[in-house]
């Protein structure tokens, strides 16, 4: 009978301290394999958790070892799962641990359909020829017999297969010493395992070799923002925050119309829709919950008690209570607007031409300034404006009719997204480099705070960053260390 496998009939133990990425998940009951992928994320294989057809917190409590080769020592890290995400069209899912795992090298997702006749290492926890329920993790060889859109069949070396307990348990290649993930075990006709009779061999396994995209959707985090003790985050279309050193806590679920967008400011936190929907809570005022702001909106921006919103191209602005009513101080007989930014009494605007103007309330004699041309991104903080323009970053200090500066040009590299913070001025390049520069320190210039970063922000002395898909922040000294804030 082809079961759900559960260790591996004929495989060898693994060498202490190999494959540490190999997780044993465990439950009332059952008992599975996983290989740990990121610092708070496990693959395993759906089956294992039958009462969560669906995912989200298990049915059963469930805790995962990871880092132990050997479940009777004392290394590695025992963590509990907090969350499940299922796919639909193949055994897998992904368990969220409720602690970070930052001493153990997670596997790399492979991206490449392994040949017919191509080795894997299959890796489990499950029971062997001998042993019921064996403390030693286990490995042995397989040969893809051949392939389908979301299975590999393999065929273990030698006779062996897989077993009860091995379900979820990583297949990878190690070239060059790197182990690439390509699948995850599934069923089994559990050759040569314990108790086990049957003549037929053969183990299926789940592909994940074309899952890289939905992997990072799930288990990335795409945005944050900051405020001076505050952090919140997007990530797959829910958003989370962050206050102080609490935990991370659930502040717009995004299963049924994803967030695309948050901002925090003070003690307001802001989320626009997929739908085109932005809401908006203010936690100075926790009676109120979240007020519904308004509808078909394309982009928004939070300053003190100001709210900055983009409808149809035209920016609407509502200063004080959140119950109160819009103005329009921009529509679209000037231009189509595409980003709005405000911070204070300043607000500017980015239009479809790539011209950004801006207006300062206190001086309404001016009105609106058209600043710059060809600009990609700007940003405002106080009395400053910077904008991109050809990968150059300009600013200007002071009175908006004054001269600009250019406090970095293409010869260091080409800027994508500039962010501003009293002063301080940050970039992120194409290569995905974070620089920074305080302008209350000119001789320490401008440093490189980071690398594979997608998003960042500055308030005050903080930098948050997403670093391969993972929040960081440093307080302080730009030359100071990071602190991983999980998720």
């Amino acid at each position: 009978m082809v079961v759900p496998a559960d260790a591996i009939s004929g495989g060898v133990p693994a060498v202490d301290g190999n494959y540490g990425f190999v997780a044993k998940i465990a439950m009332d009951g059952r008992a599975c394999t996983g290989a740990l992928l990121s610092q708070e994320w496990v693959i395993t294989a759906a089956s294992c958790f039958p009462e969560n057809p669906q995912g989200d917190a298990p049915a059963r409590a469930t805790t995962v070892t990871v880092g132990r080769t050997n479940l009777t020592g004392t290394s590695g890290h025992v963590a509990r799962v907090t969350n499940l995400v299922v796919r639909t069209d193949r055994d897998l899912a992904l368990a969220q641990l409720d602690a970070l795992v930052s001493d153990v090298t997670p596997i790399a997702l492979g991206a490449t359909l392994p040949a017919v006749g191509a080795s894997l290492r299959v890796a489990g926890y499950g029971r062997t020829a001998t042993e019921w329920v064996p403390d030693q993790l286990r490995t042995a060889t397989f040969s893809v017999a051949s392939t389908a859109a979301t299975t590999l069949a393999v065929t273990g070396d030698n006779g062996v297969d897989t077993c009860k307990g091995d379900a979820g348990g990583p297949a990878f290649t190690e070239t060059g010493g790197q182990p690439q993930l390509l699948a995850i075990s599934s069923i089994s006709w559990q050759h040569g395992c314990t108790t086990v009779t049957e003549t037929r061999q053969g183990s299926s396994e789940t592909r994940v070799d074309d899952l890289a995209d939905w992997v990072r959707q799930i288990t990335y985090a795409t945005d944050i923002a900051l405020t001076g003790t505050r952090v919140a985050r997007l990530q797959n279309g829910s958003a989370y925050l962050k206050d102080g050193d609490g935990a991370w806590s659930l502040q717009w679920d995004g299963h049924n119309n994803a967030v695309t967008k948050i901002r925090v400011d003070g003690t307001r936190v802001g989320v626009l829709l997929a739908n085109g929907d932005l809401w908006v809570k203010d936690d100075a005022l926790p009676t109120l919950g979240w007020l519904h702001e308004s509808t078909d909106i394309t982009d928004f921006d939070l300053s003190g008690q100001r709210l900055a919103a983009v409808n149809n191209g035209t920016v609407y602005i509502k200063d004080g209570n959140l119950q109160g009513s819009w103005t329009t101080p921009w529509d679209t007989r000037r231009g189509t607007v595409t980003t709005v930014h405000v911070d204070s009494t300043r607000i500017g605007v980015l239009l479809t031409n790539s011209e950004v103007w801006v207006k300062d309330d206190t001086l309404p004699d001016l009105g609106w300034l058209a600043e710059i041309d060809a600009t990609t991104d700007f940003a405002l903080s106080g009395q400053r404006f910077a904008a991109v323009k050809n990968g150059n970053v300009y600013v200007k200090d002071g009175d908006l009719q004054g001269g600009w500066t250019t406090p970095w040009d293409t010869q260091r590299g080409t800027v994508t997204t500039v962010r501003l913070d009293g002063t301080r001025i940050g970039v992120l390049r194409t290569n995905k480099e974070v620089w920074v520069k305080d302008d209350a320190l000119p001789s320490l210039g401008w440093l490189a705070e980071s690398d594979r970063t997608t998003a960042f922000d500055l308030a005050g002395n903080r930098i948050g960053i997403v670093q391969t898909g993972q929040c960081r922040v440093q307080s302080g000294n730009l030359q100071g260390p990071w602190t991983d804030l999980g998720q």
